[in-house]
């Protein structure tokens, strides 16, 4: 099983015998702009992994398997091969006879000597060979899973607690082979939320973006590796609320990301205005005293818009509904004057 270059036309196989119809052998050459190869040896015994090479140049061994590691003989039985390519990094595991053995695990192919970039796109192919000795061998149940989540969005909120103001963030990294230049749009949509249709960019390492925009988050560039951006815009949450964020690559459109954030889940309630106090969320009982003016009156119909209430004396005692974070009101009223 191999990896070609995708924008290859007309892919042809490699050489024959040992070179498993992937690498060149001699004068004829190996399997056109091939990337990387996972191939089983019969008669050495053993699974090779094969770097890449173009014509006669290339296809150098960058690692093997001999058959005694394995718990399992690749000749006596049916053989699945899982490899999984991503972020320049091939793993491979072998499953004969009811076991599964893994023969290369998370080799970072950028780091091997001579070794091409992965291309944008890679092309799947098979071959098989043989030499003074053959042996038959079947391709079936070929399965292709392709992992579009290589861009990366954690997203965060902040509240003040003077002013009540929302800002949610998302900051975005790029665990792709390419810089997703020239757009990275990011998209913020909420629910329950009032946002900004402002928002603000800052970047670490070499990604780039606009400082500040209005309306469509676009224009991100953002190179493979630890360079990221954080987009923020603010709001308010009069509801705790959630939101979402998505985040798309204009170089390869099937690569997103998509996460929520819970904006009910902060740690404190939203302090109110003056008067108001900080409630911890999940309490229980929480006496809140009442102004000066009302501390010689005996306070009654009391209610709250998120928890219950109860006077007590001349405080008020509040339990806020369970995990319950944000504004909420407590209406009281005095008890007529007798």
């Amino acid at each position: 099983m191999f990896f070609l270059d995708g924008s290859t036309p007309n892919p042809a196989a490699g050489a024959a015998g040992d070179a498993l119809g992937y690498a060149a052998a001699g004068t004829t050459e190996g399997a056109s702009n091939g990337y990387v190869s996972v191939g089983l040896s019969e008669y050495h015994g053993e699974v090779r992994l094969v770097g890449s090479g173009s014509g006669v140049v290339g296809y150098n061994t960058i690692a093997s398997k001999s058959q005694n590691d394995l718990p399992f003989s690749i000749a006596s039985y049916r053989s699945h091969v899982h490899a999984t390519l991503g972020n320049g990094q091939l793993t491979a595991d072998i499953e004969g006879n009811g076991r599964t053995a893994r023969v290369f695990d998370h080799i970072n192919l950028a780091s091997v000597a001579g070794q091409s970039i992965l291309p944008p796109t890679v092309k799947l192919g098979f071959a098989g060979s043989t030499g003074e000795v053959s042996a038959e061998h079947k391709i079936r149940n070929v399965a292709v899973r392709v992992n579009t989540g290589n861009l990366r969005v954690a997203p965060s909120a902040t509240r003040d607690a003077s002013t009540g103001e929302l800002a949610v963030s998302a900051t975005l990294t790029n665990a792709l082979p390419y810089v997703t230049e020239p757009a990275a749009q990011l998209t913020i949509s909420a629910e329950g939320l009032i946002l900004s249709d402002s928002w603000t960019c800052s970047t670490t390492g070499t990604a780039a973006c606009s400082a500040t925009g209005t309306g469509a988050i676009t224009g991100i560039s953002l190179p493979p590796g630890a360079s990221s951006a954080r987009v923020t815009k603010t709001g308010t949450s009069p509801e705790g609320g959630s939101a979402t964020f998505t985040v798309t690559s204009s170089a390869n459109p099937s690569d997103s990301w998509t996460e929520s954030l819970n904006l009910g889940s902060f740690p404190e309630a939203w302090p109110a205005s003056e008067g108001g106090v900080v409630v911890n969320k999940n309490s229980t009982g929480a006496p809140i005293p009442m102004w000066s003016s009302w501390q010689s009156l005996t306070l009654a119909a009391l209610s709250a818009l998120h928890g219950t209430v109860t006077a007590s004396g001349n405080n008020v005692v509040y339990t806020p509904t369970a995990d319950y974070s944000g504004l909420d009101t407590i209406t009281t009223q005095p008890l007529p004057a007798r």
